[in-house]
């Protein structure tokens, strides 16, 4: 929750005010009633869709709330309330189970490459602020629209980012958001589930449609990998695959509904390098998490 004030100009704020009740009209028309369906769709602590998330972002700033570090407003939903600073925001958004702060928001989401940035997700610099990426501007550009609780002066902003000025921040995925889908239906399996008991998972790289995990069993030491895709709707090509550092290697491509896998190995003492594909997008990591 460390934050600074981060100075705008009152000019700047009013202009942006100004913009969205010129606005105000038009959108809640058009946007409302969908956006108000989706902000309820989640449970707390639930997977939630990146359109939920920036859905329940909208709704916060569409109340500018006010910001506060000690004082609480209720989700869309009512059904619980989050501390009115940058990381509450977050938290209420993500539908967290509790309000979180800049050092631990990171704690139930995995790092990102700012280039593979996507709608719910978030920048987070642990010592001043996190904002809510929602879309880029002119991604060749590095910039891009967040919506953030800002700070005491400022509140509430739809405001315009740049990567070259914030150096410092980290980009971070939500471990229980998925892309929204329209044909079939969410996937119910998860990475644990399809390794088995006693795994819980490690890392993961997103493909766009589906997911690769890597989980860890740390009773039998070994690493398990699976590949699974956001919506189950009719086979696709899908695998996944695992090797050990100097040690034996395996996996598992073939035409499947939901997932590719699990593909286990020892992994005691050794680095791993793990990934997957889904049709046509593949990735593979570097040897990592050894030991």
């Amino acid at each position: 929750m460390p934050e600074s004030a981060r100075p705008r100009t009152l000019t700047a704020r009013v202009l942006i005010l100004a913009v969205l009740g010129t606005l105000a009209a038009s959108f809640f028309a058009v946007v409302s009633p969908l956006a108000t369906t989706a902000a309820h769709a989640s449970s707390i602590g639930g997977s939630i869709t990146r359109s939920e998330v920036i859905a329940r972002a909208r709704d916060w700033l569409d109340k500018n709330v006010q910001y506060s570090q000690t004082s609480y407003h209720t989700d869309p939903s009512h059904s619980k309330t989050y501390r009115q600073d940058c990381s509450g925001f977050v938290s209420m958004a993500w539908h967290l189970s509790s309000s979180r702060t800049t050092w631990t928001l990171p704690d139930v989401s995995t790092k990102i490459s700012k280039s593979n940035l996507m709608a719910g997700d978030i920048l987070d610099d642990p010592n001043d602020h996190t904002a809510i990426f929602e879309k880029w501007i002119d991604k060749s550009a590095g910039t891009f629209w967040v919506i953030e609780e800002a700070n005491p002066t400022d509140d509430m902003l739809h405001y315009k980012w740049s990567l070259s000025g914030h150096t410092g921040y980290g980009a971070y995925r939500y471990n229980k958001i998925v892309n929204d889908h329209t044909a079939g239906h969410p996937n119910t399996y998860a990475p644990t589930t399809v390794c088995g008991a006693g795994y819980y998972y490690i890392g993961m790289h997103d493909l766009g449609y589906a997911t690769i995990y890597l989980s860890w069993n740390g009773s039998t030491k070994k690493n398990c990998v699976v590949t699974l895709a956001h919506n189950a709707y009719g086979s696709k090509s899908m695998g996944a695959h695992l090797a050990v550092q100097g040690g034996t290697s395996g996996s598992d491509t073939g035409s499947y509904v939901s997932y590719a896998g699990p593909v286990r190995k020892d992994a005691a003492s050794s680095c791993v390098k793990w990934g997957g594909s889904y049709q046509s997008s593949s990735w593979t990591s570097a040897w990592s998490h050894c030991g």
